[in-house]
């Protein structure tokens, strides 16, 4: 029965009424806009990686309302291939867990956060909800 039901769902795809007939692909429509996003911040593990893989053809630009897990929101600028700026949103508050090329400091509301530093690329922050935090290289 399940060999039934999976041929009929693949024939279905393929069908005569596909055929010909542009179709809208979800996947490569919003895939592109996914992995442009990945190159500009990713988080997993617990962890906002801010910048991992920007493209050497961006040498210099912004982005603005990346979303993080942990209800963080992130906006970032950037120069020369480095970062010169981010602005992390918490919308719950919690731990936030940040790695970056750079060594940077975080304020609040013009106040140094207190950082803990696990390793020499991440640092580790303590938020409340609706607060921002820059994020700012330390030279």
């Amino acid at each position: 029965m399940w060999r039934n039901l999976t041929s009929e769902a693949l024939l279905s795809h393929t069908s005569a009424k596909f055929l010909g007939e542009p179709i809208f692909e979800l996947d490569s429509n919003t895939g592109s806009a996914a992995a442009v996003a990945e190159m500009l911040l990713q988080s997993h593990r617990g962890r906002i990686h801010l910048l991992p893989a920007l493209p050497k053809a961006w040498p210099s630009g912004s982005a603005k309302g990346l979303r993080a897990r942990g209800g963080f929101e992130v906006d970032q600028t950037w120069a020369g291939g480095r970062l010169t700026e981010a602005v992390i949103r918490s919308r719950l508050g919690g731990p936030c867990t940040v790695v970056s090329a750079n060594q940077l400091g975080v304020t609040v509301d013009g106040r140094p956060v207190d950082l803990e530093r696990p390793a020499s690329d991440v640092l580790r922050f303590e938020t409340q909800p609706g607060k921002n935090y820059a994020l700012i290289p330390q030279r």
